[in-house]
């Protein structure tokens, strides 16, 4: 719930409080986050097959990467 402009709201009312929720709080929330993402560990994604090599990105040289 946000205040009327020009008013201050307090912590309780905040939604501050949803994010900072201290360091025990935040590395709980840390811990679930990698159990959530832990089946997907492993996993790569590429956004291209060709780099860039020497003074680049202007004056470079294109790099094929090589496909498995």
């Amino acid at each position: 719930m946000t205040p009327p402009p020009g008013v201050k709201a307090s912590w309780g009312d905040s939604d501050k409080r949803k994010f900072h929720v201290g360091i025990r709080a935040g590395n709980y929330n840390m811990y679930l986050g990698a159990q959530m993402m832990k089946p997907n560990w492993g996993v790569g994604l590429i956004d291209g097959f060709e780099g860039m090599e020497g003074n680049g990105p202007v004056s470079g040289t294109p790099y094929r990467i090589a496909s498995p």
